[in-house]
């Protein structure tokens, strides 16, 4: 499956069909001045644009191969449950005791509602008993 998600991603980002994904390409796809009718680049598409090369492009050559690609969609160091707990608490927990009462839970509803935690809000249905 991992396999299928690189290739896919790599299809989909190259448009120069090289096999590889250039920055150029990389920015493209994540933010493109004429489909958004502005010529001033924002803020973030810098910061992409320095996380590629500093981060993403092992190599240095302004481009990412398979590896590359696979380590940017899955890092090894990264632990998507305890990332999404820690958003979880840093927006919901008011009071930072590291506890989510139900009030703080009711009044975030709209962060439990947009997050895989709770399968997108369908674990916050009520459920009936047989």
């Amino acid at each position: 499956m991992k396999d299928l998600v690189i290739t896919e991603t790599i299809e989909d980002m190259d448009a120069n069909k090289d096999g590889f994904i250039s920055l150029e390409e990389f920015l493209h796809d994540i933010w493109d001045s004429t489909e958004n009718n502005n010529t001033i680049e924002p803020e973030w598409v810098q910061t992409e644009r320095e996380n590629f090369l500093t981060y993403r492009d092992l190599d240095h050559d302004k481009k990412l191969n398979r590896k590359e690609v696979e380590l940017w969609l899955m890092p090894v160091d990264y632990d998507n449950i305890e990332a999404e707990t820690s958003h979880l608490f840093r927006e919901a927990d008011k009071d930072q005791d590291n506890q989510l009462t139900k009030e703080e839970i009711l009044d975030k509803h709209d962060v439990f509602v947009g997050s895989q935690a709770t399968d997108w809000g369908a674990e916050l249905k009520v459920h009936q008993d047989l």
